[in-house]
């Protein structure tokens, strides 16, 4: 705790945690990347007893310790930042976990959303007269690369958490199998849990993947201890494949499903019960949605809203607006980042999200860089409470995007209340984004989210 509070009174003379954009530490040399270096108290840091030079840069801190501390005061550094105690260290470090093994696949990523926003822009201004089997077929084929991610990622977190990646991606693409998915639901949920199911399309959902592969690892390092070498190519990868098997499609499946029902019906309720809420919840909770698949589940909901009712005010309302809010993170990084790569990134990501393509922008932004997430969910929140309020409906089943936007006119203005929110929502996004510190990627993590090659496993 003494040298916890070394951190903390350090933070302290930064400029506070919100200051600080980035540390690295050796074991006597801490350097800290600042915001705003005016607000470092130079004399304060220096009279510390721990500390023996200070040295400046143009927007960094280099302190030398007395002792071999600095990696311990990076630690508590970090800890400072979340307001926690060290035993509570998790949240930081799920955070960095996440960035490391994401980052190989970010080149992957940007280029599934250029083409899928290819299709996109080809299915908006009728280069197919209707929908028909070749363009159902060209749009599967150019959207695979966002079904299979969770194969990618089981691959990229295996080698990170020192596991079987080929076991990992294996186990992943049999829980993503249709036969596999139809057996969860009406074998395991419909006839033995007597559970009603709404759908049971879960697509490109990574949640399972974040906790199956850890599992994998944990299983994995066991069997080394347990099993004899001479069993090991034998019994080890057939044991972990099993288990792996098992927990994924007996456990993460069925739970997956039933929470995304559950959800799906809270979500019906409140937009039946309180309809200005729905969407406010809708538009902040988007991402979350995107990333674990969440979304799908609304498809049936949505469709009979738009055959009983006309319109859909849940679902198509609220993702259009979560997006603009991922374009307000977008143009913020691309205008804040002093790296150059990463300014490009940020503004492609943002053009594919006016798109409605926001893979690059959450996994290559918001899900790797602090706060960014919170910042898009309050900004799509604040647009969601707009739309509400004024009762914003989408009359046609259509990816909610910059070029999907007759689907919301009609002769109450109900077009002007959707430009509104969504400009609202990105206003708020972007205010936040620009306002508070970032963390920058270092030429490191930049070069690994270039070549998809770097680090792979926790250091």
């Amino acid at each position: 705790m003494q040298l916890q509070a070394r951190a903390n009174k350090l933070a302290a003379n930064l400029g506070g945690v919100t200051n600080i954009v980035g540390m690295e530490a050796g074991k006597q040399l801490l350097v800290i990347q600042v915001a705003h270096l005016e607000y470092v108290e130079i004399d304060r840091i220096a009279s510390d007893p721990f500390v023996a030079e200070v040295i400046l840069g143009k927007t960094s801190v280099s302190i030398l310790t007395t002792d071999k501390s600095a990696r311990h005061l990076l630690t508590g550094l970090r800890l400072s930042e979340t307001g926690q105690e060290e035993v509570s260290e998790a949240p930081f470090q799920l955070f960095v976990h996440l960035r490391n093994f994401l980052l190989p696949l970010l080149s992957t990523i940007m280029a599934g959303g250029i083409i899928q926003a290819i299709v996109v822009l080809f299915l908006s201004f009728s280069m197919f007269e209707s929908v028909t089997e070749t363009s159902t077929t060209l749009s599967t084929i150019f959207t695979l690369v966002f079904m299979i991610l969770p194969v990618l990622i089981a691959f990229s977190s295996a080698k990170y958490y020192q596991t079987n990646p080929y076991i990992a991606a294996a186990i992943t693409g049999m829980m993503l199998q249709p036969a596999v998915s139809e057996f969860v639901s009406t074998r395991m949920l419909e006839q033995v849990l007597n559970f009603p199911l709404i759908n049971n399309h879960q697509y490109n959902t990574i949640l399972p993947v974040l906790v199956l592969v850890p599992f994998l690892a944990y299983i994995d390092h066991y069997l080394v201890q347990r099993v004899a070498p001479r069993m090991r190519p034998m019994l080890q990868p057939f044991i972990l494949m099993g288990t792996g098997l098992i927990f994924g499609v007996v456990v993460l499946l069925p739970l997956m499903a039933i929470a995304s029902h559950v959800l799906v019906a809270i979500f019906i309720i409140i937009a039946e019960q309180v309809p200005f809420l729905s969407t406010l919840l809708m538009g902040a909770f988007g991402p979350l949605f995107v990333v674990t698949g969440t979304h799908y589940s609304f498809f049936e909901a949505v469709n009979q809203s738009l055959v009983t009712r006309g319109y859909d005010s849940l679902l198509g309302p609220g993702m259009l607006i979560s997006n603009a809010a991922h374009v307000g993170v977008a143009l913020a990084l691309m205008l804040k980042s002093r790296k150059k790569t990463y300014r490009v990134y940020s503004g492609v990501s943002g053009l594919l999200a006016l798109l409605g393509v926001t893979q690059p922008i959450i996994y290559g932004g918001e899900l790797i860089l602090k706060n960014l997430l919170w910042y898009v969910m309050i900004g799509g929140g604040a647009g969601g409470l707009v739309a509400g309020l004024f009762q914003l409906k989408m009359y046609q089943f259509m990816n909610p995007n910059i070029l999907s936007m007759l689907a919301f006119v009609d002769s109450t203005g109900n077009i002007l209340v959707a430009i509104s929110s969504m400009l609202v929502a990105a206003i708020v996004a972007f205010a936040l984004t620009f306002s508070r510190p970032i963390y920058e990627l270092s030429d490191e993590e930049i070069r690994i989210a270039t070549t998809g090659q770097g680090r792979d496993v926790i250091e």
